[in-house]
């Protein structure tokens, strides 16, 4: 016993006991419990939070690589119809050409044929010509008229 009164101990331990079993069972309920269950909770939604973004993450890159594709056979097929309607332009630009070509080519040979037939047609009206106007001119230089 004299150990005990030595260290200090006496008759008010018990009520010290009690009054710390019942700080204890009071702080353990409204301030421990609360606490450790916020703390579980948010500890909880954390990895939920965690698992949820990186499914969504792979969700995410999935559809860009689904995208990618379908965005790379849009272009692919926007490239063949864009060369199929150039080409097909191409070939209508080559045949109104050829086309022009052909008309202006009648058309400058017709016109050649006419210029040949005015040409003839003023050669023979002159032709016939000739003999007046050279007599005219005669006539002129000599100063009589020999008609």
């Amino acid at each position: 016993m004299k150990i005990i009164q030595d260290l200090g101990i006496n008759s008010t331990v018990f009520v010290q006991f009690v009054v710390f079993l019942l700080a204890y069972l009071a702080l353990t309920r409204l301030v421990f419990q609360p606490y450790l269950k916020a703390h579980h909770e948010r500890q909880r939604r954390t990895e939920g939070e965690e698992a949820l973004a990186e499914r969504l993450l792979l969700e995410s890159q999935d559809i860009h690589k689904e995208y990618e594709g379908k965005a790379q056979v849009a272009r692919q097929e926007f490239k063949k119809a864009f060369d199929d309607a150039k080409g097909e332009a191409l070939k209508e630009y080559d045949r109104i050409i050829a086309t022009a070509r052909d008309e202006s080519h009648q058309k400058v040979q017709a016109a050649k044929k006419e210029i040949d037939l005015e040409v003839e047609k003023s050669r023979s009206l002159l032709s016939k010509e000739v003999p007046s106007l050279s007599g005219a001119i005669v006539s002129k230089l000599i100063g009589k008229d020999l008609h």
